[in-house]
C-alpha cells in the first residue's frame, strides 16, 4: 500500500541518518587513535582496532541501505545483501580485536612469567590470522551469492561461525573474569571492580547477541524460507538493526567508562587503562 511505501522509505532514511551519525563518531575516535600513533609511535592499541571496525561497519551499512533506493530486494544475490554482509563481518572484526584484549590480559598478568614473556606475539599473529581469514571468508561467501543462490548454505554457514566464535570468546572473556575476581584483593592494580564490571558487560552483551541473532535467523531464513519475497524482510531488518544497535552502544559505552557525552561532543574518549 501507498502508507506501506512511505513508512519503508522513512524506515531507510532513518537508518541512513543513524549509520552516517555514528560513522562520523567513530570515525572522529579513529581520526584521534591514528593521531596519538602517528605522534607517540605507540603500539596500535585495542581502542583503534574497535574504533575503526566500527567505523567500517557503519560505511557498510550506509552503502547497504542506500542501494534500497535502487533495488527495494535485500535477499541474497543482491548488491544490498553483499554489503550488509561485509557490514556483519566488521561487527565480528570488532569483538575479534576484545578477545584480543582480553587474551592479552589474560597473558601478562594472570598466567606464569615462564609463559607470558613469549605469549604475546603469538596472540597477535593469531589475531591477525584469524580477522585475514573471516575477511576472506566473508569476501567469498558474499560474492558467490551474487551470482549463485546459496541461501541456505550461507544461512548454515553464518550460524555455524557465529556459534564457533562467539564459544571461544566466551570461554576466554568467562575464564578472565575469573581470573580478576581471585586476584582483585591480592593485587596493587586500582579499578579492579570497573575491568570486572566491563567484562561482565561485555560478556553479557555477546550472549544477548548470539541468542537474538540465532532466533531472528531460525525464524526468518529456515521458518519462514520466503522472507526475501516478502515485506517481512524489512522486519528482520528492523530486528537486526536495534541488535547491532544496542552492541555498538554497549562496546562505545564500555570504552569511554560510561561517559556518552565524550562522543556527542566529539572529545577524545579517557578511561582506565
Amino acid at each position: 500500500s501507498d502508507l506501506f511505501n512511505k513508512l519503508t522509505y522513512s524506515f531507510m532514511g532513518i537508518r541512513i541518518v543513524a549509520y552516517t551519525l555514528f560513522f562520523i563518531i567513530n570515525g572522529f575516535q579513529t581520526y584521534i587513535e591514528i593521531r596519538k600513533i602517528i605522534k607517540n609511535k605507540p603500539k596500535t592499541t585495542t581502542r583503534f582496532f574497535v574504533f575503526f571496525w566500527m567505523t567500517v561497519f557503519c560505511i557498510f551499512r550506509d552503502i547497504q541501505t542506500a542501494f534500497f533506493y535502487d533495488n527495494h530486494d535485500l535477499g541474497i544475490g543482491t548488491p544490498n545483501f553483499f554489503f550488509f554482509s561485509l557490514g556483519t563481518a566488521a561487527i565480528f572484526l570488532t569483538w575479534i580485536f576484545i578477545h584480543h584484549y582480553w587474551l592479552l590480559i589474560m597473558y601478562k598478568f594472570f598466567i606464569s612469567e615462564e609463559v607470558r614473556l613469549n605469549r604475546s606475539k603469538p596472540i597477535n599473529y593469531t589475531t591477525f590470522i584469524f580477522s585475514a581469514i573471516l575477511i576472506i571468508y566473508q569476501l567469498t561467501v558474499s560474492s558467490i551469492t551474487l551470482n549463485k543462490n546459496i541461501d541456505t548454505v550461507e544461512s548454515v554457514g553464518f550460524l555455524i561461525l557465529l556459534l564457533i566464535y562467539a564459544a571461544i570468546v566466551f570461554f576466554n572473556g568467562y575464564y578472565l573474569l575469573r581470573h580478576l575476581k581471585k586476584h582483585k584483593k591480592s593485587t596493587p592494580f586500582k579499578h579492579f571492580d570497573v575491568m570486572i564490571l566491563k567484562t561482565k558487560i561485555l560478556l553479557g552483551t555477546l550472549i544477548f547477541v548470539v541468542v537474538t541473532v540465532i532466533v531472528q535467523e531460525l525464524v526468518f531464513n529456515m521458518h519462514y524460507t520466503d522472507t526475501y519475497e516478502t515485506p517481512r524482510q524489512y522486519l528482520k531488518l528492523f530486528v537486526v538493526g536495534v541488535i547491532e544497535f544496542i552492541q555498538m552502544l554497549v562496546v562505545m559505552l564500555v570504552l569511554s567508562d560510561g561517559d556518552w557525552k565524550c562522543y556527542i561532543l566529539f572529545r577524545n574518549v579517557k578511561n582506565h587503562s
